[in-house]
């Protein structure tokens, strides 16, 4: 994978250069090493300073655990602003059935942290990611029965979010 220091930062440097000569106040976000996962090591040695950029974390609650919260904690400890920009209640691979605890853990430090997050996926392919059941129509009228486990899962942490005390 690349280095942060040697190749993501001074990329990532360029292009906040080349957006803010267009645009002073658009948001960007950055990625970093193992898919978005070494916030860490973008908190050691961050980017000039922005007021409108952020720092993605991806996860998948059925393989990332305490040690990547561990990791964003130390990001967040250092005052590394994140936004976690794809998360499943499923494995990395995006598959395999929804890890209910483990998503919970993961709601509970978003919710303490008051990370904004993005889900992955709206789509009815048939994997564990999917909100949607095979072969339901892309009309947006869905009803309880559309959804996967996945889709009452991620539907309903977005229904309570702000009713809910996770952790």
């Amino acid at each position: 994978t690349a280095n942060w220091s040697r190749v993501i930062r001074p990329y990532a440097a360029d292009l906040m250069e080349t957006i803010r000569a267009i645009d002073a106040d658009n948001l960007i976000v950055v990625g970093t090493r193992s898919w978005s996962q070494d916030v860490d090591e973008a908190a050691k040695e961050p980017l000039p300073s922005d007021s409108a950029l952020a720092y993605t974390l991806h996860f998948y609650a059925g393989t990332h655990r305490d040690s990547l919260r561990d990791k964003a904690r130390a990001a967040i400890d250092t005052g590394l602003p994140l936004l976690v920009t794809e998360w499943g209640a499923i494995e990395a691979n995006g598959d395999g059935v929804a890890d209910l605890a483990e998503t919970e853990r993961w709601m509970a430090f978003l919710r303490k942290h008051q990370l904004t997050h993005c889900n992955w996926s709206l789509h009815s392919k048939g994997e564990g990611a999917s909100i949607l059941r095979p072969h339901t129509p892309a009309d947006g009228n869905w009803t309880a029965s559309d959804l996967t486990v996945t889709g009452r899962l991620t539907t309903g942490i977005m229904r309570t979010w702000h009713d809910r005390q996770y952790g």
